[in-house]
């Protein structure tokens, strides 16, 4: 929370103008500082830093005065005006300096009365009265008075409105202190605020990340035992069909567990953006097969218009394909017959940077205008009857629209009850300027990749840190058709221990288990000889960027979320086993 260290305690006003250009700009300057000396105060700003201001006010303060009496000098040499004057401007410096020294032994509030008093009656008796009352004298003696006429003149003139002003400004010391002290109050609430919602978040976050890590850890056996099964060949039609089900719970769980912490890290201000290139039709071709199958099963038709769109583009492709994707979703959620369209346009082109209009059109149930109004708010749907009817949490619209914000676009739907809806995002990507980053996902079938991995790393050891003992029983079933030598550690503690006396040619690590988690067991390991090198993958149920982020400063190789797919996994162990040295993810 940003908020200005000067309250404007003491607000400058053209009555307090002296007519002498020199001198009300530096008069104002030095309210100012008097007033950044107050809300400093108020801040509770660390000693340094008030050591700083008064000292920044107190050379402000000689410079102006310098000033004053070059000016004075000229009219008023050896006149009892002037003596008078120069020893005001010593007793402020002095005073100021005793301020200073006693601000530590005294309480806030007192401190703040004594300042604003000490500075409010400078305001009054020395700008107001004496610099306002020779500046008067110095302007009659230029109009050809004589120095005793001009000072007459000069004290006709101060005994009217002057004077009122001055007694007005006095009596606001009292309410300018209190304002003052009512200020420093606020401060110091809204910074326990702030300290209350911080760790208020940090505790969200740790619950999020540890139920994250809870959900998907059961669901990566949940999962992978489901593919496995379905690899079989001895399966019955009937028993395949029940496997295809769970499957398809097991990812709509996903989808959901996905939302809630894709939301939690929106609301966070946690989600960081990649820069990376990609090819587009590598981005239409993904959520295109990740649609397919709904859209086949309900007998849609998928029409695919995206051709403006150039060869390759530099942006954060995973994010434009989860908005895409939750578009589609719903599409094909209230689209009973017809055709869903995906098509891209070119919003603007300035040459180096694109936006691109995203649209997903259906000839679903459609929406009515009130209800679209709401659509893109948390939790919402069109009516209480969608969830009921159609499933879902009312968080992926939502989550698109934050998503389009930061990618430096928007979102919105065109619809009519019974005709269908067309809902549209904004994103701005840059033209493929960069050479395009080759996904780590080779292009052959799962059979082909286990295959590569049996024939080139056969006999290999790797070690498999896992505290969780059905996820070790998945992961020797995964690669039991490898070929690879396989050890388990149950804990950090003894993946270090074990990686101590054998040389593992990978190590497999989750993030979260007792006795020492996968972040320091990593430390560990590289700091001792041989460790340096070994390519260490994270396989863990933590999601959050932050936890990525960890696992590679610790000096991890590479990240994987569970529930990791078996193909996933044969990828990522085939790339750091036929390349160990290669450049971290």
């Amino acid at each position: 929370m940003n908020m200005s260290l000067s309250f404007d305690i003491f607000q400058w006003n053209d009555k307090y103008d002296t007519d002498i250009a020199i001198i009300d700009e530096q008069h104002r300057t030095l309210v100012a500082l008097l007033n950044e000396l107050i809300g400093h105060i108020a801040h509770q700003a660390a000693p340094p830093t008030l050591t700083r201001v008064f000292e920044q006010l107190k050379d402000y303060a000689r410079f102006h005065f310098r000033t004053e009496e070059e000016v004075w000098a000229r009219y008023f040499e050896g006149d009892d005006w002037q003596r008078d004057h120069h020893a005001t401007h010593a007793r402020f410096v002095a005073d100021l300096t005793e301020l200073e020294a006693a601000h530590t032994a005294h309480g806030l509030g007192e401190v703040i009365a004594n300042v604003s008093s000490f500075l409010t009656h400078w305001l009054a008796y020395h700008i107001l009265d004496n610099d306002k009352r020779l500046a008067k004298v110095v302007l009659a003696m230029e109009q050809g008075h004589s120095l005793a006429a001009a000072k007459q003149l000069a004290e006709q003139q101060m005994a009217g409105a002057t004077k009122v002003l001055i007694d007005t400004l006095m009596n606001m010391t009292d309410c300018l202190a209190q304002r003052t002290v009512q200020l420093r109050n606020e401060i110091n609430s809204r910074r326990e605020l702030e300290k209350e919602l911080k760790t208020a978040n940090q505790a969200k976050s740790a619950f999020l990340a540890n139920i994250s890590h809870e959900i998907r850890t059961p669901m990566n056996t949940i999962v992978g035992m489901t593919h496995l099964l379905q690899r079989r060949g001895d399966m019955s039609a009937d028993q395949n069909d029940k496997l295809g089900r769970i499957a398809v719970a097991a990812d709509h769980l996903m989808a959901i567990v996905n939302d809630v912490l894709d939301l939690s890290k929106i609301e966070a201000g946690k989600v960081e953006l990649e820069s990376r290139g990609f090819r587009s039709a590598d981005l239409v071709a993904r959520v295109t097969q990740m649609i397919a199958d709904p859209i086949h099963d309900k007998g849609l038709k998928f029409v695919v218009d995206t051709d403006c769109l150039p060869y390759e583009l530099v942006g954060d492709e995973m994010r434009v394909s989860q908005i895409l994707l939750n578009y589609l979703s719903n599409a094909v959620k209230f689209t009973a017959a017809g055709t869903i369209t995906l098509k891209a346009t070119i919003a603007e082109d300035d040459g180096a940077s694109l936006l691109i209009r995203f649209s997903v059109d259906d000839t679903g149930i459609g929406i009515d205008l009130e209800q679209q109004t709401r659509l893109f708010e948390l939790f919402e749907q069109a009516d209480g009857s969608t969830t009921r009817r159609y499933g879902g949490t009312g968080l992926g619209l939502a989550i698109n629209r934050h998503l389009a914000k930061l990618l430096g676009g928007e979102v919105g739907v065109d619809s009519q009850p019974g005709l269908g809806s067309s809902f549209w995002v904004t994103v701005r990507l840059q033209r493929g300027v960069a050479k395009v980053i080759e996904a780590h996902v080779h292009v052959d079938e799962r059979e082909t990749t286990e295959a590569q991995l049996r024939a080139r790393h056969r006999g290999k050891r790797l070690l498999v840190a896992e505290d969780n003992e059905l996820n070790r029983v998945l992961v020797r079933e995964i690669l039991a058709e490898c070929g690879l030598a396989l050890s388990f550690a149950s804990n950090g503690l003894e993946a270090v221990e074990m990686a101590a006396r054998e040389h593992y040619a990978l190590i497999l690590m989750d993030m979260q288990m007792p006795e020492m988690d996968g972040v320091q067991a990593t430390l560990r390991i590289r700091e001792r000889s041989g460790g340096a090198t070994v390519p260490i993958i994270a396989m863990t149920g933590n999601a959050f960027g932050e936890d990525r982020q960890a696992c590679l400063e610790a000096g991890m190789n590479d990240y994987l979320s569970k529930p990791v797919l078996p193909e996933h996994l044969y990828q990522m162990i085939l790339r750091w086993l036929d390349n160990p040295t290669g450049a971290r993810a």
